[in-house]
């Protein structure tokens, strides 16, 4: 079972063992040495692990708790609460205010790893849910803006009709009263008929 999921290129490295449990201390010597470079490149993972907004926090803090479990399996306990110290150093400034209310709540000035995981999934799908809320009154903010902007194009639509109708019946009205000096009123003939 073990050698079905060995990859070629290391295959000759265990080519010779031929009990499990020989074949499983010779990968762990080869692939899990408990060394000093190891250690600190885990420490640095660690460290240097940030959590990205938008992504999901659940695999931020899966990802955390793995390098914690391999730091586990080479000696090292790291506390408590350095653990949630590391945790918290891990979220970005935009999570600033829950970091500030979790130490201002904690019990005894003691924050401990699993109230902060808990926390840390709660904020999340609080934050979901107001990012739909922001979403749809923003949409509906557009909406009533363009219906707004819809209603000014309208109403100036209809001041330029109404506009031009008020100069057309201006013009008309003022060509009626010129004709009506210029000719008696006596003196109007049909066009089809030519009679007064």
């Amino acid at each position: 079972m073990i050698r079905q999921w060995i990859e070629q290129s290391i295959y000759h490295h265990v080519s010779g063992d031929t009990l499990a449990y020989n074949l499983w201390k010779r990968l762990n010597e080869l692939f899990e040495s408990k060394n000093s470079l190891n250690k600190a490149f885990f420490i640095r993972k660690i460290v240097n692990l940030k959590y990205k907004d938008g992504s999901s926090m659940a695999k931020h803090l899966s990802n955390f708790q793995n390098m914690v479990n391999q730091l586990i399996t080479m000696k090292i306990v790291l506390a408590d609460e350095l653990l949630t110290l590391l945790l918290l150093s891990s979220l970005p400034d935009s999570w600033e205010t829950l970091v500030v209310s979790l130490s201002n709540s904690a019990p005894n000035e003691k924050l401990t790893f699993d109230m902060v995981k808990d926390s840390f999934l709660n904020e999340e799908i609080r934050r979901k849910g107001s990012d739909k809320v922001i979403s749809s009154s923003q949409n509906k903010a557009l909406v009533m803006e363009s219906r707004g902007i819809n209603m000014y194009i309208n109403s100036q639509k209809f001041n330029n009709h109404s506009q031009r109708f008020n100069d057309h019946s201006q013009r008309f009205n003022d060509r009626s009263k010129s004709r009506g000096k210029s000719r008696p009123k006596t003196n109007i003939t049909c066009f089809h008929c030519n009679k007064p």
